[in-house]
């Protein structure tokens, strides 16, 4: 016997019970006893790890409220009474992005602020033009006002 310190440590260790080892190879673990230990137990350890965390991190600043800009405002207050633009030019204009310009155009036409037309240089297939080109209809009075009274004007109309 060459190891005498292994075979000491093995006659020191209780018998094996063959029973266990077998119901654990099965996977006698999985029993809802043991599950519901698993998740207290994960539950705790997630919460030990939140608290160090929190503790570690400096607390983060408030977060600044954006000023909500309402499109139609921007779009009519960067366009001009008489003039005619393409919709990329009031994109290039108000420096709203494309589809924003896009809902905000469909808005201020159903408001009654914008009047469209046909752009009789537009071409089918490659033209560099849009179809269609807008006006501003008025610039009596602030363009929030007139948004207000026509969005009024227009909820009067659905009910």
């Amino acid at each position: 016997m060459k190891n005498k310190a292994f075979w000491r440590m093995i006659s020191d260790m209780p018998p094996i019970d063959w029973a266990l080892l077998a119901a654990e190879q099965h996977g006698y673990r999985h029993t809802p006893a043991t599950i519901k230990r698993f998740t207290a137990t994960k539950k705790r350890n997630l919460a030990i790890k939140r608290k160090a965390r929190a503790k570690e991190k400096p607390p983060r600043p408030p977060v600044r409220q954006r000023l909500r800009i309402n499109s139609v405002e921007v779009l009519l207050g960067s366009m001009e009474t008489d003039a005619w633009y393409g919709r990329t030019d009031i994109q290039h204009l108000s420096g709203l992005k494309r589809g924003t310009v896009a809902t905000a155009i469909l808005r201020a036409e159903s408001l009654g602020l914008l009047t469209r037309t046909k752009n009789p240089a537009w071409e089918r297939q490659g033209g560099a033009e849009c179809e269609f080109l807008y006006q501003k209809t008025s610039d009596a009075g602030s363009t929030a006002e007139q948004t207000s009274e026509c969005a009024r004007n227009e909820l009067e109309r659905e009910n």
